[in-house]
């Protein structure tokens, strides 16, 4: 087990805002009282991923400054839209997560049952509450399915976003925005 931080959480978010803005590492270890390497994993790619959602954030915003005001109503209602699409498959993962829980609570009860009960005299029963749990398993697989999919996605967001970005040579096309 891992030792507990010498630094709270807020110090923590201190930190990792302030190395976000640019910061170095070091001073702020420094000034904190702690090593280097420790502050460096605890908060360096969460910086990371606070720095760049930040400039893509910036970036959005700047980008809608410069749209037509009619545009910006347009924009503002697909952002209504997708922000309620996105928190129903949301609570519909949630909810997918919470049956497939309790389908494998159900699963294993009957599991217990056929571990239990003697092959030589109910071994039609064992054979049916089997045939049961796979079933019920296979359902709560499903019911998981989106919960994990989201999971799966939203990891390879972060991933994606901690990650660099290459800066690529800017055109005046770029800067025209042709």
């Amino acid at each position: 087990m891992a030792r507990p931080s010498k630094l709270s959480e807020k110090q923590l978010n201190e930190a990792t805002e302030r190395i976000a803005l640019g910061e170095s590492i070091r001073a702020i270890a420094k000034e904190y009282g702690v090593s280097e390497g420790a502050l460096r994993a605890r908060v360096s790619t969460q910086a990371n991923t606070v720095k760049n959602v930040a400039q893509l954030m910036l970036d959005a915003e700047i980008e809608f400054k410069q749209l037509p005001v009619s545009t910006r109503v347009i924009t503002h209602n697909v952002l209504d839209k997708l922000r309620s699409i996105t928190e129903d498959i949301t609570s519909s993962a949630a909810k997918g997560a919470s049956i497939s829980n309790r389908l494998a609570a159900i699963a294993e009860k009957h599991l217990s049952f056929a571990e239990t009960a003697s092959y030589d005299e109910n071994i039609d029963m064992v054979i049916e509450n089997v045939k049961t749990v796979n079933a019920i398993m296979r359902t709560a697989n499903e019911s998981s399915a989106l919960a994990v999919d989201l999971l799966k996605a939203n990891k390879e967001a972060v991933d994606s976003m901690s990650k660099p970005q290459e800066e690529k040579q800017k055109t005046l096309q770029d800067f025209y925005r042709v």
